[in-house]
């Protein structure tokens, strides 16, 4: 893809380019045909696609950027992992207006940036704020739309705390407390004369009470040891995963987008090789994808590095290892034997210090 074709992605909407793209290429999508589960297909290689009220479909390769509840972890697996809960009360809202509207109350204050990110403060908590613009459009159209978008996230406060609802069903995100709209206004005054200049042009009753809000659960994903193990040797099951369906960062500050980069240049590259090969796409030559996002080592990396980046945009210290497992929900051994990828036959460990790691 040229650098030019990367340009113009960046300021439209991603998924409409990418549907204009393919169709030029002879290829078409299938919209509101729900994907419940990924599982190798019964009579030789490939993968076999489960939709929802339709009959399954044989793949020969499966590329899955589904995020963390994406259905290529359904191998049908009893150690097959399960998204755990990071403790923020966490909402994000989107905005749409017309481009004149936008170049009149908002573009100044993002002048030559996409993104205006305002990080916790220790001494003060204040919460994380971030604010985010997508042109809906070409920009040289005189008149497109632009999709402003918001995330407001914080710690749970002890005690009551209306806004973090860690037992919410998928149905109530769009239920939202009437104290948000309280605290959004009254936690703008701890920011600084000037950033709160800035966010009283975004945060304002009449334009919270028509945006699109959404209550976030951020997540991370730690697959139990069993489950690489169990899937590391499956022959031709030609799963590629890539972006927050391959690493177990949670949806917030862009975790994640640079590495679905990085693993859409490698899956490319994959694909390449395997076109060079002419055995390898009609037998079982076909290299295990499976093996290559899944890491014990770099899942559990990446989640102690993707927590530690919520704690200090946040305003919260570094964590200890005893807040670190009690999030990720392992006992000191288990830790140690993700780390250094024992099999959990082996003799048992369990470090004495609990201090920072």
């Amino acid at each position: 893809m040229s650098q030019i074709s990367l340009r113009k992605a960046v300021d439209k909407d991603v998924r409409k380019w990418l549907v204009e793209l393919l169709a030029k290429q002879g290829g078409f999508v299938h919209w509101n045909h729900k994907l419940t589960s990924i599982r190798p297909a019964a009579q030789g290689p490939g993968a076999e696609l489960c939709f929802e009220g339709q009959q399954p479909t044989i793949a020969d390769l499966v590329i899955d950027a589904g995020g963390l509840r994406a259905p290529c972890f359904d191998y049908n697996l009893e150690a097959a992992p399960k998204p755990r809960l990071l403790p923020y009360a966490s909402y994000a809202g989107r905005r749409r207006m017309k481009s004149r509207e936008f170049l009149d109350r908002y573009a100044h204050h993002f002048k030559s940036g996409n993104t205006i990110e305002l990080a916790g403060d220790i001494a003060t908590g204040t919460p994380f704020v971030s604010l985010q613009k997508v042109h809906l459009g070409e920009r040289d159209q005189e008149e497109h739309d632009v999709e402003l978008r918001w995330v407001y996230s914080r710690p749970p406060l002890e005690g009551s705390d209306p806004l973090y609802r860690p037992e919410r069903t998928p149905e109530e995100a769009k239920v939202i407390p009437s104290e948000l709209y309280e605290e959004i206004l009254t936690s703008m005054t701890l920011f600084s004369p000037k950033k709160q200049s800035m966010l009283q042009h975004f945060f304002n009753l009449l334009d919270l009470h028509s945006d699109r809000i959404l209550n976030w659960h951020l997540r991370v994903r730690l697959p139990t040891q069993d489950y690489f193990v169990t899937n590391a040797d499956r022959e031709a099951f030609r799963v590629f995963a890539m972006g927050d369906a391959a690493h177990s960062v949670p949806i917030l500050k862009s975790n994640g987008a640079g590495q679905a980069l990085h693993d859409a240049r490698r899956m490319a590259e994959s694909i390449v090789a395997l076109l060079d090969c002419p055995d390898c796409l009609g037998g079982a030559k076909l290299p295990s994808t499976i093996k290559l996002p899944f890491s014990t080592v770099s899942w559990l990396r990446e989640a102690e590095d993707a927590i530690q980046r919520l704690r200090l945009v946040h305003g919260q210290r570094e964590h200890t290892t005893e807040e670190l497992l009690g999030i990720l929900g392992l006992t000191f051994q288990e830790y140690y034997n993700l780390l250094n990828d024992v099999t959990p036959e082996a003799e048992s460990y369990a470090p004495k210090e609990k201090g920072n790691l």
